[in-house]
């Protein structure tokens, strides 16, 4: 009875393991480059902070991001790269369309990258902040690969948002509680 019931359990994993394994090759296939980057933007006062993390389950080897920025509005002030990816290129000076500035980070590794990695953090600050205003960026994933070569690339870039809170004077408190109280 028992050789009866290992048998069917063995058989049963077998079955799940020939099912499953298609199934999870199809959904690797099926993600872009740019599903493997996450764009995250924050704000303080008239300082808008900007990440690019990489997804812990990307088991890339190499790749470049573009992060893209009005300059008129922002004003990049600082950055930092994840100098562990390997080899590593940040240019602050990428050609980008008209209008625009850009900061590209390269990157070219002899193994897969198998944990979560904030690939470049830039610091900017805002022009003429006005409060309420928002501010956007844009990542474009220009290149990718893993071990198996080239991964297909997104179709749009990724725009990511913040909104500037600016404090405001006593008197401009003061005005905003009676507005809220008697308005």
């Amino acid at each position: 009875m028992k050789l009866k019931k290992l048998w069917t359990v063995l058989a049963v994993v077998l079955c799940i393991s020939i099912f499953a394994a298609p199934i999870a090759a199809q959904a690797a296939q099926d993600k872009t480059a740019g599903d493997y980057f996450k764009t995250s933007i924050s704000s303080y006062r008239d300082e808008v902070s900007v990440s690019v993390k990489l997804d812990r389950n990307s088991k890339l080897t190499s790749g470049k991001v573009v992060l893209y920025y009005d300059p008129s509005v922002l004003k990049a002030e600082w950055y930092s790269d994840d100098d562990y990816l390997g080899l590593v290129d940040v240019n602050t000076k990428y050609d980008a369309p008209e209008g625009m500035a850009a900061i590209s980070y390269a990157w070219a590794s002899d193994s897969a990258i198998k944990s979560a990695s904030t690939v470049l953090t830039v610091d900017f600050t805002v022009k003429n902040a006005k409060d309420g205003q928002k501010v956007s960026v844009e990542t474009a994933v220009l290149e990718a690969y893993n071990e198996s070569g080239a991964i297909a690339l997104s179709e749009s870039n990724t725009v990511s948002t913040a909104k500037i809170s600016l404090p405001k004077s006593l008197i401009g408190k003061i005005i905003g509680w009676l507005d809220w109280i008697f308005g």
